[in-house]
């Protein structure tokens, strides 16, 4: 795996690697919607969000993805693509495709992943979720937690943040 800390850097490893199908992912708030875009002028190749292909007032993330819209978004995009959202690896999955390319973006603070805790527990998986439910209940925060329970389920199955091509630090 390759690190980058700025965006031109990952699209200048993207570029030597002549990759055309690129998949973005990352945590909530991370900058992959913002590195995307950016990626898409460098590259040239169309940005795809999938927020987009998503029902956004069902509590699921992926199971609730238009995969036959999103499929057929990506085959449109003949030149290329960069493909950005939660989940982007079992989205892929859904429709059948792969990317050349995985970047994902780490959100850092004095040098660690800030969200590492969060999304790679040290604990046993079930074990995390419950201390997660029972810290979101404590501060009201419930309502919110199935989506974070569906990212971290993600990355323990998909483990996008080891596959990734590039790690954009950010």
């Amino acid at each position: 795996m390759q690190e980058a800390s700025t965006s031109s850097e990952v699209a200048r490893l993207l570029h030597m690697s002549a990759s055309s199908r690129i998949a973005v992912d990352g945590k909530v708030g991370s900058g992959k919607s913002t590195l995307s875009q950016e990626l898409s002028c460098s590259l040239g190749v169309a940005v795809i969000h999938l927020d987009d292909f998503v029902a956004s007032d069902l509590r699921a993330y992926i199971p609730n993805l238009n995969a036959a819209k999103l499929a057929r978004a990506v085959a449109r995009a003949a030149n290329g693509w960069v493909l950005e959202g939660l989940c982007v690896l079992q989205a892929l999955e859904a429709i059948e495709m792969e990317a050349d390319a995985l970047v994902y973006v780490k959100r850092m603070s004095q040098g660690c992943w800030s969200d590492e805790d969060e999304l790679v527990p040290h604990v046993p998986l079930e074990e995390h979720l419950a201390e997660l439910q029972a810290r979101s209940e404590m501060f009201g925060e419930s309502e919110s937690l199935w989506l974070a329970e569906e990212i971290i389920r993600y990355h323990s199955a998909y483990r996008p943040h080891e596959k990734a091509t590039i790690a954009y630090l950010r």
